[in-house]
């Protein structure tokens, strides 16, 4: 073995990259200079996108597709931000979809969406450069459920969170995982378990089950995520290694690793990831009156946590062949820190963003890189939400 400027070539051909826990000088960052902003501030339906679940993508001409899961419903609007036209809405016919899940513009200009995976068939939609549907794959219950899931370039693969359910022991089982694109799995990465939730609970019953959500938060979660040229992004969230696979992902070619101070999980950090988990089960009338900020508390204080927060919750594939690893996410306003990874995975500096800007609280994806452009979603603490296009650079802070 060879060792070289912090670069570890094994005798497999693996290529390991140890970085320091400081960047090389001189530290590195993202200038930004917003270019176009739409949203909420507009007029007409089609502005408004209230879920924190949706998310959005580009095609070469600039066009700008938000796929709003609240409402079912793929929006298209052109580079200027006007809109253009509805895609898909809901409904039971060909191309109209149960529950939006995730909608991608591809490399070659063609586009693939995904239904949500609350109903017990599978589908993807497929779609040629005019956004004309050429194939739609159903599969049955027996397939896995899948929850948001990101494609290769090319569509030839997914990976996905995708969960297992024990009626009998009355337990969820969560994984993250790679498909092909007849659902058939290829790798899995990370298991967690939680009680399965269900509308009738008891105070008990609730304080219980949100305990078992907030203790899952820190246990190892597998993250995936694809970059342009097709290359397959896998992790752990509670180490700082990475590992870089090129189709047919059969073994990775590079693992980059960084040194980390991990952050302290302080008592207000805590209530804030309790009051983000509870928001989506506040929805049920029922609920609301249950889960009360007493509850809250007692759900922080049983709650058994490590000192330190997981170093990884997410990346972003840059263009230049580089990479945004998010390092760290305030629940409460949707701030979020990220290191900056050039193409050959050398640690360049830190970035910071507002507003759920990078990833979402699901680790959905809500910045992309394309056309010289970083495009992303913003979600203020009113819960109005913009797209915003800039212009960039990368540069000494």
């Amino acid at each position: 073995m060879i060792f070289f400027y912090g670069l570890l070539w094994l005798g497999s051909g693996l290529e390991v990259v140890r970085n320091n826990h400081k960047p090389m000088s001189p530290a590195k960052t993202l200038r930004l200079e917003e270019d176009l902003r739409f949203g909420v501030d507009e007029r007409g339906p089609e502005f408004l996108w209230t879920s924190l679940k949706t998310s959005l993508s580009v095609d070469d001409s600039g066009n700008i597709y938000v796929a709003d899961v609240a409402e079912t419903r793929l929006l298209m609007f052109d580079k200027q931000g006007k809109f253009l036209k509805t895609l898909c809405e809901k409904g039971e016919g060909p191309g109209e979809f149960r529950a939006l899940g995730t909608f991608q513009v591809l490399a070659d200009g063609t586009s693939v969406a995904s239904e949500g995976f609350h109903f017990g068939a599978q589908r993807l939609f497929f779609y040629d450069s005019q956004m004309k549907l050429v194939n739609q794959i159903e599969k049955g219950e027996e397939s896995p459920r899948l929850l948001m899931p990101i494609f290769s370039h090319d569509s030839s693969h997914l990976a996905a969170q995708y969960r297992g359910f024990d009626p009998e022991e009355g337990k969820q089982y969560n994984y993250q995982g790679l498909f092909d694109k007849d659902l058939n799995k290829l790798m899995t990465l990370g298991k967690t378990e939680q009680p399965l939730y269900w509308s009738q609970m008891d105070a008990k019953g609730m304080t219980q089950f949100l305990v078992a959500l907030l203790e899952n938060h820190f246990k190892p979660h597998g993250i995936m995520g694809f970059d342009s040229e097709g290359n397959l992004y896998t992790a752990l969230s509670n180490v700082y290694e990475i590992k870089v696979w090129a189709m047919p992902y059969k073994k990775p070619f590079r693992v980059i690793k960084k040194d980390f101070k991990p952050n302290a999980n302080n008592p207000a950090h805590i209530l804030k990831l309790v009051n983000r988990q509870a928001v989506k089960f506040r929805s049920h009338k029922r609920n609301n009156a249950l889960i009360t900020e007493r509850l809250l508390a007692k759900v922080a204080d049983q709650a058994v946590i490590p000192p330190g927060r997981n170093p990884i919750h997410g990346f972003i594939p840059m263009e230049n062949g580089g990479m945004l690893v998010i390092t760290a996410i305030d629940p409460e306003t949707g701030s979020q820190e990220a290191d900056l990874f050039s193409a050959e995975g050398t640690f360049l500096g830190n970035v910071r963003t507002e507003n759920w800007s990078m990833i979402g609280p699901t680790g959905i994806a809500r910045m992309i890189f394309r056309n010289g452009y970083i495009y992303t979603l913003l979600t203020d603490e009113e819960e109005d939400t913009r797209v915003v296009r800039y212009r960039y650079e990368i540069t000494t802070p």
